[in-house]
């Protein structure tokens, strides 16, 4: 919910009759009443964000839920305090809006309370990690237990990669594993949701790197875009970025899901162009759905809420034409399976999908602006054509053929026989077995703690390094095993070592590996991989692969647009962020250096459109020196510090390093400094 609790801020009213609360508490069946009857999982791909009476109208068979936005699953108002639980509001949306609406439920695990908060005085302590992981668990398991006859599927927290989680990589890694097993001892049968804000495929990759494969099932994309036109090719090239990412690690069997996605009234669109992008991206959603996976889709969100327009209904409640738009979908496409792209003049988009054994050909043109006109040979008496308004109107053939103008506004076209349809077909999607593993210990589990000043850790070459880990028993029994470790760059095998662990149930036990690297200065700033494996008796835990920054020094490192970049950003203003990137006119990043003598600065720096951009660097944010420019894309740029670094000087070295251009674009930075 990338805006959602920045312009929503919405809390349901819906009241719980308090004599049926009552009877329920004395019969003891509490949970048993909310649940109602087991709803299981729906086939549908159509989904939205929070309900709104009405929406079951529309063919919508999906609701995502909880996370403040709706009072489902929402942790502060559920657990107020350490020992308080109060289900009041949560069981009452279940029962007066969901259950009514029949829609199977996807809640969002999270936020924070202050109480449990890293952070509890912070204004945004919600936002924060919980202090202690294991008070998430235990919400997480009072919760799946609670609704497990009901609810199926569960996301962990809503977009971590940026202002919804201020806490790292690992931060989420952790809360992802520590909800995955409280869930499942709740309810084997559930499923897990992780993913991110936009399709950051960076992100997804440390995930996987950090040991998150084996404790999700569902990966949850938000592939937002901006502006009058759907970049189709741009959407299926993210998701199937995501696909490839997730074969690669095994996960071929599991399933994309795109838990938002939208278009609001105030971004320069009107209210029937909103209507075509929703069709438009749905329609191509759809036509990987088989070949990559891509199960459902969610619209954000389903009412505007007063805020900025994204909503199937107005702020009255009264549908607006992307509702229209909507049932248009899931009325022709409801059981459709994609059959290919039809060879249509250029410019046109032209999908075959068949449903009941029928061809539906939806056709539409990118631009905002225009027509073209199609003509489809045709030995039929008539077509059906129905518009994103959901209407329908007939077209008659002349001599053979039939004439459409495709516009913004896709069609949906009934009537044609396939042979009037020669398509170029996808590839057949194979049947992929579940990815075959052995038995492993997932109650027990290890995470690896990066430093607070990067996003990975980092390993001294030259001396000694220290990498702690944690391990986490969340089994009723005794954890006690081995841990082995090894560090490799490429096929150099770095050190290796082991460690015993001996972890009480409930608690986490933290330990250190200490290596020692030789010096070796052709490969310091790049990468090597630490592999972690761990044992108790014969049964292996679930192993991490992350990569570590070799280095002479001190390294800070951090993506742009991610919580660990947050102490270092000091300039801003007119500045956005989209995954793993930062663009704009101008910003900036402060730098303590400590008492560092030689330092080098690496980022992945430059311009949308290959546009002009400016790299400069001052230490009193006063004076600049234009170090690197150029009209070109991001691309890395190396810079030696050792002339900000000479000389004399009162305290700690501090460095200022400004973007300025025409879209500039910032996706990765990495300091290595040498200290005296």
């Amino acid at each position: 919910m990338m805006r959602i609790m920045k312009w929503m801020g919405l809390r349901w009213c819906i009241l719980v009759s308090p004599l049926a609360l009552l009877i329920a508490m004395l019969f003891g069946a509490v949970a048993a009443a909310v649940a109602g009857e087991p709803e299981g999982v729906s086939s549908s791909p159509f989904g939205v964000v929070c309900p709104w009476p009405g929406m079951d109208q529309v063919g919508i068979k999906w609701c995502r839920v909880g996370a403040g936005a709706t009072a489902f699953a929402n942790w502060p108002e559920i657990q107020p305090g350490p020992d308080t639980w109060n289900w009041s509001r949560s069981d009452s949306e279940l029962k007066d809006m969901l259950d009514p609406l029949g829609v199977s439920v996807l809640p969002i695990l999270g936020y924070t309370p202050k109480w449990a908060s890293r952070t509890p005085e912070d204004p945004s302590a919600h936002a924060y990690p919980p202090k202690d992981i294991a008070t998430f668990a235990r919400f997480v398991h009072q919760c799946v237990a609670r609704y497990k006859g009901r609810v199926k599927v569960w996301e962990v927290w809503n977009e971590p990669n940026i202002g919804f989680l201020n806490g790292s990589v690992a931060d989420y890694a952790d809360m992802v594993k520590a909800a995955s097993v409280a869930a499942k001892q709740a309810d084997p049968e559930c499923r897990i949701a992780m993913g991110c804000a936009g399709v950051d495929l960076d992100y997804l990759q440390r995930l996987y790197e950090f040991g998150c494969g084996p404790y999700f099932d569902v990966m949850a994309v938000h592939p937002y875009q901006w502006g009058k036109e759907l970049n189709d090719d741009w959407m299926r090239e993210k998701l199937r970025g995501c696909r490839d990412l997730m074969d690669r690690q095994g996960d071929a069997d599991k399933e994309i899901w795109i838990t938002e996605q939208g278009w609001s009234l105030t971004e320069g669109i009107n209210a029937v162009e909103q209507a075509n992008l929703l069709t438009q991206a749905m329609v191509t959603t759809l036509s990987v759905r088989e070949r990559l996976k891509v199960e459902k889709y969610f619209w954000f969100s389903v009412k505007d809420w007063g805020g900025p327009g994204f909503g199937l209904f107005d702020v009255d409640g009264k549908p607006k034409p992307v509702c229209h738009a909507y049932q248009a979908v899931t009325t022709e496409m409801a059981d459709a399976r994609y059959r290919g792209v039809w060879k249509a003049p250029e410019g046109v988009r032209a999908h075959v999908f068949e449903q009941a054994g029928q061809p539906v050909l939806v056709l539409w043109i990118v631009s905002a602006a225009g027509k073209i006109p199609v003509e489809i040979a045709t030995s039929a008496d008539s077509l059906s054509i129905r518009g994103t308004d959901n209407q329908v109107f007939e077209r008659k053939p002349v001599q053979g053929k039939a004439t459409i103008d495709a516009a913004h506004a896709p069609v949906f076209v009934r009537g044609l026989a396939m042979s009037d349809l020669p398509v170029i077909a996808v590839p057949q999607t194979p049947t992929v077995e579940k990815s075959p593993r052995a038995p492993m210990m997932r109650d027990v589990w290890v995470s690896v703690v990066p430093p607070a000043t990067a996003a990975r850790p980092f390993a001294a070459l030259g001396g000694a390094s220290e990498l702690p880990l944690e391990i986490h028993n969340d089994s009723p029994q005794q954890a006690q095993g081995t841990l082995r470790m090894e560090l490799v760059y490429k096929d150099q095998m770095l050190a290796k070592g082991e460690l015993a662990f001996d972890t009480a149930p409930g608690k986490t036990q933290s330990i250190a590996w200490q290596p020692t690297l030789a010096a070796q200065d052709a490969i310091a700033g790049e990468l090597a991989v630490l592999r972690v494996r761990g044992n108790m008796g014969p049964t292996a835990l679930a192993p991490i692969d992350l990569s570590v920054r070799l280095a002479r020094g001190k390294v800070t490192e951090f993506t742009a647009n991610s919580w660990p970049e947050h102490p270092y950003l000091y300039k801003a203003e007119g500045s956005g962020t989209a995954d793993s990137i930062r663009f704009g006119g101008e910003f900036g990043y402060r730098f303590d250096l400590g008492n560092a003598k030689s330092g080098e600065l690496r980022m992945n720096v430059g311009a949308n459109g290959a546009n002009p951009w400016n790299l400069l660097v001052s230490t009193d944010d006063k004076e600049y020196t234009s170090e690197r420019s150029g009209k070109s894309w991001p691309s890395w740029q190396t810079v030696v510090l050792d002339k900000y670094l000479a000389g004399p000087r009162n305290g700690p070295a501090i460095l200022y390093v400004k973007i300025q251009g025409t879209d500039c674009q910032l996706r990765e930075v990495i300091l290595q400094s040498d200290q005296h």
